[in-house]
């Protein structure tokens, strides 16, 4: 039980906390897996489990998880057992259970399901090859009872501290300088954003939510966003930056980087944005920067990213061009409007292209 009382730990000791669950409730192996609202996988720690069967169950089966949805909908602290919950006919006809929980020898499934706020939702699971009868009885015993009452409150606790953590944050970029930001999945989907953050990045950058996910009206600016999370969430970056044209004028930038390991329950690999705003410039969608200086759509966008604080270097990085094609655009640039150095464009820009 002391491993559970550990939660608080930036990464906790998950392999004692539960091998503790298997010893209180008995089972062959165990997992402790996070989903978002959205049935996205968000982390999945377990004790032992193969390779092959985590693999199996990342790349092709999560997807098929029929207690996932259930969790999702059901109230925390309930048990769901698939003897109990599903019919033989039914799990006999699932693929899910057929080719991969009886191939992996998990043929009976226990769960308990725990609340980790509005958007996350996190299951316990037993797993047997034997199948045990009437589990229900076993599953409320008082020793059962305290350990899950005991991983709920720290869970709770933890859960308290990281929301703390992230009000910190936004008192300090949202209150004192007028920066909203936000928590997401490698999908884009939002586990946390404050009504007053969502609408200044509405307001700011035009950035709102579809299906729970981060989205923008323009196409080419979702896939600058989708690809700055995947190489966040894939360690490729430890930072990323998207430029976007304001709402009323100017550009804001959108900063990317791996959210602190305090700010999850399990291994959960969250992405932290924060959204800057450029006062003063004045690129704004009319195009008039574009008619007056003769600039092509592709130097508007990068006269916007440099105005944001990019370097060409990242510019180029950002838009899969190569150093020496984004030397050249930024010359144009600089000759079109009649500048030497990078410094004098964006000076230029900012005090209203005169």
């Amino acid at each position: 039980m002391e491993a559970v009382r550990c939660l608080a730990e930036p990464r906790p000791p998950w392999r004692e906390i539960l091998g503790t669950a298997r010893a209180f409730i008995g089972g062959d192996s165990v997992t402790f897996l996070v989903a978002h609202a959205n049935s996205e996988l968000l982390a999945l720690e377990h004790f032992n489990v193969s390779e092959q069967a985590l693999s199996d169950y990342v790349q092709h089966f999560h997807s098929q998880d029929f207690l996932v949805p259930l969790a999702i909908g059901s109230a925390s602290g309930i048990w769901l057992d698939t003897e109990v919950r599903f019919s033989r006919r039914y799990l006999e006809s699932s693929s899910y259970y057929v080719d991969f929980l009886c191939r992996h020898k998990m043929r009976q499934l226990i769960t308990f399901t725990f609340e980790e706020g509005p958007l996350r939702r996190g299951g316990l699971s037993i797993h047997r090859e034997n199948i045990v009868p009437n589990t229900r009885s076993q599953a409320e015993s008082d020793d059962v009872r305290i350990f899950t009452n005991t991983l709920q409150s720290a869970i709770r606790e933890r859960r308290s501290a990281a929301q703390q953590f992230l009000d910190v944050l936004e008192a300090a970029f949202l209150a004192g300088f007028g920066e909203p930001i936000c928590l997401l999945t490698p999908a884009g989907s939002v586990v946390s954003m404050t009504p007053g953050s969502a609408r200044a990045l509405l307001q700011n950058a035009g950035l709102d939510q579809r299906d729970g996910r981060l989205w923008h009206a323009s196409k080419a600016i979702r896939a600058e966003l989708e690809r700055a999370i995947h190489e966040i969430s894939r360690g490729l970056r430890s930072k990323a930056t998207v430029a976007i044209p304001g709402q009323l004028s100017g550009f804001c930038s959108v900063d990317f980087c791996r959210g602190d390991p305090l700010l999850s329950v399990a291994s959960e690999n969250l992405i932290l944005a924060r959204a800057r705003t450029h006062d003063g410039v004045r690129l704004v969608a009319s195009g008039a920067l574009r008619e007056r200086y003769g600039l092509t759509a592709a130097e508007e966008h990068m006269l916007a990213t440099l105005v944001a604080g990019m370097t060409t270097n990242q510019y180029a990085h950002e838009n899969c061009l190569s150093v020496n094609t984004a030397r050249k655009r930024l010359a144009s640039l600089m000759e079109k409007t009649d500048c030497h150095r990078q410094g004098d464009l964006v000076r230029k820009v900012a005090g209203g292209a005169r």
